[in-house]
């Protein structure tokens, strides 16, 4: 991930946000169909299926808040990354906690 400028850092967030956003909206639909499927007709082996969805969404939905939080980060430290209170490492060392905390559940 190349991040360039301010200006561009910031519409890609936006981007990010807007999948989140009708991923957060499909995670209510199904949850819907989830509470009441016999209204919604649907069956047991289809509920299976709603439920991998669900999950696979929120860790989606997971990824993509970790994707926006560094890019904030990058454009708070992009100009520190070389001084002596922010030191480069520290800054990839948070992407890493962040990465490695993102893969859980």
């Amino acid at each position: 991930m190349r991040l360039t400028t301010k200006k561009k850092n910031r519409e890609e967030i936006k981007t990010i946000a807007s999948n989140s956003k009708e991923m957060f909206e499909y995670v209510l639909h199904i949850s819907d169909i989830l509470i009441d499927p016999t209204k919604h007709g649907v069956g047991e082996r289809e509920i299976q299926s709603f439920k991998r969805d669900l999950i696979n969404t929120l860790k989606k939905i997971d990824s993509n808040n970790n994707k926006i939080i560094g890019r904030i980060a990058w454009e708070e430290v992009r100009d520190e990354a070389f001084s002596t209170t922010f030191k480069l490492d520290q800054y990839y060392d948070y992407h890493v906690y962040i990465k490695n905390n993102a893969v859980k559940g």
